[in-house]
């Protein structure tokens, strides 16, 4: 059947189909559980798992079965069935592990989730690249021909899926589409006339029913009731960059952002404290910067004072749009020739404005993302230094704060007090129920005294109900001053947060797992004590092991094959992790560019695959030493991504410029390790006949490496010893690798 186009499109719409699953789940958990860097390194992780176990353990059943075809068109069937049922079920998650819909979930809780919610659908797909490698009448190359087909279907989609999906079609109108798609490939897979027309009519229906159905009928309006069942959802969408909702609780509405609640309205109380602290310690607040968070409130607080020009910078224009239709005093605003509003990065604007402005204030959620951390580093303190007049304020806030500190608390307020003070000369910490930041220039008069504050205020004409001295006073007391003061003066020796050593995003994730009450928090304070020498612990561990087995004569074949591959998947998922988190840290999204990240990998896997298939062809001798070269590629592939990658930082780059050259560095990464996979799985065939059990070891061990990679890259490394040690990891399990394989290569000649 590989002969046939029939055979390769099926092979196509399996790789289509999996990269479309994977990245509409992706997005739902990440929207469900608030999502960090940990919820997709949580989520990526138990997708490989699943689709490793499931093509490794059912590997010898897919050699056992004398018709593969039809046993390949059910299990499609099957996942087109499962993928809508695994969305709709990521709607009640929550519930299920005993959450509220707004309730922060621990990690251990995410990682069950994402591997409760994966499983199904993963663990069919799985099997289906062991079945249709049975499909192949050159068993020699079977495995690696299926995977350069699944690869190019997949880079394919995940480009379509950027650049014509995302932000125009709902999410069960993708959803419904990939059923579709899998329908189809079940109809070209079987031989019965009337089946294979039947089934391709029947995927026509289910792709184009999620684009044409009415809003009331679809899916969406079934999973929206699912998540959100005591509340009244004003509305939901996904935009290009995030999921959105609005809930009406009473008089308030609360506006989320992928499951988080960015901002209420309307809510006076925060709304005083972030305009009236800083501009109170402003001589002449004329022109205020606002970065984030909602406008409506918060510039009415403002331009009580003398400002005469407020800009506005939000990335999202779908969340300006949905704060102007449920915001009683957007609508005025917009009218106000006082205000401009940007819809763009707030680190972009800056790097491309020549304007100053008397205050800058950021109305942002602490960092507990890689994305929000870009926003409390060194790097982005000095951008606003640059812009601020000689008497400019910056305020911003630090997250909850409350009678007590936690280790978290004052592990994070620390961070961002000692970032701050290595930029600007003056900064003031003030402890109310939320942790506020002031830092200033030289000429601002940066004050704790309440007294100070309020007489700014009432010199000014500026009304409030709560920045006024009776709270003041009994939040800003000596005594809780002097408090704060000295328990962050006792941490002063922590490192510094920085674009490339995100050492505030690791404390904010430590906030939100404590916040979480989980045990996660726990094992991140472990973390943070380990020394950058700890990273060769996997590298020893796996020359340890590798080792003794590549020199046996019975596993020397299988030992080569399976760590190579096991380093392969794990060095490209951490590439892909990284990039991620890179595109974040340099244009500050990539929930719309997930897809295309993807492409730019899965097409790179492709284009090794046929190099790999090809030098499979001119040397039909495969050995161990086929997989060196290879290796030694690897090994260099990493430490080039990190060039590349500290050059964009270094400049100011277009996102499209950015985009490209991180696609190319990981289309190289993955061409690299698609040339190695093939090669692989060419030398394990060599030792082991069964075409199913050889796919179902090279696959298994690429995606168990690849979950590993995901998790450890995401969670650990990164945030604990920065992005130029998860490269310095790159480096050092491929030459793990490279001397496992050098052994077994060694060995084997030694016999001839």
């Amino acid at each position: 059947m590989t002969g046939s186009s029939r055979g390769r499109a099926v092979f196509l719409i399996l790789g289509a189909s999996a990269v479309l699953a994977q990245v509409i789940l992706l997005r739902k958990l990440l929207a469900v559980f608030s999502g960090n860097e940990l919820t997709l390194a949580a989520v990526l992780s138990g997708w490989m798992v699943w689709t490793g176990l499931a093509s490794l353990i059912l590997g010898r059943l897919s050699d056992r079965t004398q018709r593969p075809a039809p046993l390949l068109a059910g299990v499609l069937i099957l996942a087109a069935i499962a993928l809508p049922l695994t969305t709709l079920a990521i709607a009640r998650i929550k519930p299920w592990l005993g959450l509220q819909a707004g309730e922060i979930a621990g990690l251990p809780k995410v990682m069950l989730a994402s591997f409760l919610i994966t499983g199904p659908v993963c663990a069919l797909l799985g099997f289906g690249f062991n079945l249709c490698c049975r499909l192949v009448e050159e068993k020699r190359l079977a495995v690696g021909r299926v995977y350069l087909w699944e690869a190019l279907g997949a880079g394919i989609t995940g480009a379509v899926f950027t650049f014509v999906l995302a932000g125009r079609t709902s999410a069960f109108a993708q959803v419904q589409l990939t059923s579709g798609l899998l329908v189809l490939g079940a109809g070209l897979v079987l031989r019965g006339a009337a089946l294979r027309a039947a089934l391709p009519a029947l995927a026509a229906a289910i792709a184009l029913a999620g684009f044409f159905l009415p809003a009331g009928l679809s899916l969406d309006a079934v999973f929206r009731h699912l998540r959100w069942p005591e509340e009244k959802v004003l509305a939901e969408t996904d935009s290009r960059y995030a999921n959105l909702a609005v809930i009406e609780r009473g008089a308030e509405r609360t506006f989320y952002v992928d499951g988080f609640p960015a901002f209420t309205l309307p809510l006076p109380e925060l709304s005083e404290y972030v305009a009236h602290l800083p501009l109170g310690m402003c001589p002449s607040p004329k022109k205020v910067l606002l970065i984030g968070g909602g406008l409506s409130d918060v510039a009415a607080e403002i331009l009580k004072h003398p400002v005469q020009e407020l800009d506005y910078v939000q990335i999202d224009p779908a969340l300006t749009a949905l704060e102007e239709e449920f915001s009683r005093r957007a609508e005025a605003l917009e009218s106000d020739p006082r205000v401009r509003i940007h819809h763009e990065d707030a680190r972009r604007f800056l790097a491309r404005s020549k304007e100053r402005w008397d205050a800058v204030i950021l109305n942002l959620p602490p960092p507990e993302s890689a994305q929000l951390n870009r926003f409390y580093t060194v790097e982005f303190y000095q951008s606003v230094s640059a812009h601020l007049e000689p008497d400019g304020v910056l305020g911003l806030s630090a997250g909850g704060g409350g009678n007590y500190l936690t280790d978290a608390q004052a592990g994070l307020l620390a961070t961002i007090r000692n970032t701050l003070a290595a930029v600007f000369p003056q900064v003031v910490i003030l402890p109310l129920e939320t942790l506020y930041l002031v830092a200033g220039e030289s000429g601002a008069q940066i004050t704790d005294n309440p007294d100070r504050m309020v007489e700014v205020l009432r010199r000014r004409g500026v009304a409030t109900r709560w920045v006024r001295d009776y709270y003041l006073d009994t939040n800003l007391s000596r005594e809780r001053l002097a408090s704060v003061n000295l328990r962050i003066k006792s941490l002063s020796s922590l490192p510094l947060n920085r674009d490339l050593y995100p050492r505030g995003y690791l404390l904010g994730m430590a906030l939100w797992a404590e916040q979480a009450g989980s045990s996660g928090r726990r094992l991140l304070q472990q973390f943070q004590g380990l020394p950058p020498s700890s990273l060769a612990w996997p590298a020893l561990a796996l020359l340890l092991i590798g080792a003794p087995l590549a020199w046996r004569r019975a596993t020397s074949r299988r030992a080569a094959v399976v760590i190579a591959v096991l380093v392969l998947g794990f060095v490209g998922m951490a590439a892909e992790v990284a990039v991620m988190m890179a595109f974040q840290v340099i244009q500050g999204y990539v929930y719309q560019l997930l897809g295309l990240i993807v492409a730019a990998f899965m097409v790179g896997l492709a284009a090794g695959a046929r190099a790999g298939e090809w030098q499979n062809s001119r040397q039909p001798a495969p050995s161990p030493q086929r997989l060196l070269w290879w290796l030694v590629l690897l090994l260099l592939a990493g430490p080039g991504v990190w060039v590349i990658i500290k050059v964009l930082s270094a400049g100011s780059p277009s996102g499209a410029a950015t985009a490209l050259w991180l696609s190319l560095a990981l289309f190289l990464v993955a061409a690299i390790s698609g040339a190695l996979f093939t090669a692989a799985a060419e030398v394990f065939l060599k030792g082991r006949g069964e075409v199913g059990y050889a796919a179902g070891w090279v696959n298994g061990a690429d995606h168990l490496g690849a979950a590993a990679g995901a998790f450890l890259t995401g969670t650990l490394v990164i945030p604990v010893f920065g992005l130029a040690q998860a490269f310095r990891l790159c480096l050092l399990l491929p030459a793990a690798a490279l001397l496992v394989a050098g052994i077994a290569a060694i060995r084997l000649r030694k016999e001839a």
